[in-house]
């Protein structure tokens, strides 16, 4: 049976989409991966496979195929565990494929089922919006972040088993805040000095950077 999810590949600090193919057919068991991975994409078969059978799921003792499309582009990061694992479920009819559309999904997994946090959430959250995609599944140690993108679901995720059960209708995640308090500064503002824009430019560059500055 072929099952789709969907995530993003990382290309520098932008995010593009991308959709996970899986397919569990008869044949030798064995799983590819497909699309350009990296190793460290092609190394997800033994996180999820842990992770699925953790989290009370079978690993499919069949042939499957894990394709990411577009192929031309490099697929890198190990936030693909999450969309893999909800894909081999549902190719492999532990859920069905309806609830998973719409979805973006991110997150690596532990051996034990546990969602760890992954780097790019901003830039997927942008994504999920830019592409009108209903939200965003994401560690929750990385809520906060994706919840600074507005008109977008963002359900925070622990481990594995809270995925299934939230694409299953068991498990209800609680409402995250959006609300972001700005912290006081108590420094002296360059918006004081009058004039000298070039000088005044030079320093917000070096700071920025965090270069050392000579005037």
């Amino acid at each position: 049976m072929l099952a789709k999810t969907e995530t993003v590949a990382l290309i520098g600090t932008e995010a593009h989409l991308v959709q996970v193919e899986v397919d569990v057919g008869a044949g030798v068991p064995r799983f590819s991966i497909v699309g350009l991975p990296t190793t460290t994409v092609r190394e997800a078969e033994q996180r999820t496979r842990s992770a699925l059978e953790s989290s009370g799921l079978r690993w499919p003792r069949q042939r499957m195929v894990a394709n990411l499309a577009p192929g031309g582009l490099r697929k890198d990061g190990t936030h693909f565990d999450v969309p893999l694992a909800l894909g081999i479920a549902a190719a492999d009819k532990r859920i069905s494929q309806e609830p998973l559309d719409g979805w973006i999904a991110i997150g690596e997994l532990a051996l034990d089922g546990a969602v760890r946090p992954v780097r790019g959430t901003l830039a997927a959250a942008l994504a999920c919006r830019a592409e009108g995609r209903r939200g965003l599944i994401c560690p929750a140690a990385n809520a906060a972040e994706a919840a600074l993108v507005e008109d977008i679901e963002v359900i925070a995720v622990t481990d594995l088993r809270q995925c299934i059960d939230f694409f299953k209708g068991r498990w209800v995640p609680p409402e995250l805040s959006r609300a972001w308090e700005p912290k006081p500064f108590g420094g002296e503002d360059m918006a004081d000095v009058r004039g000298q824009a070039m000088a005044k430019r030079a320093m917000e560059i070096a700071a920025a950077g965090g270069h050392n500055l000579f005037l």
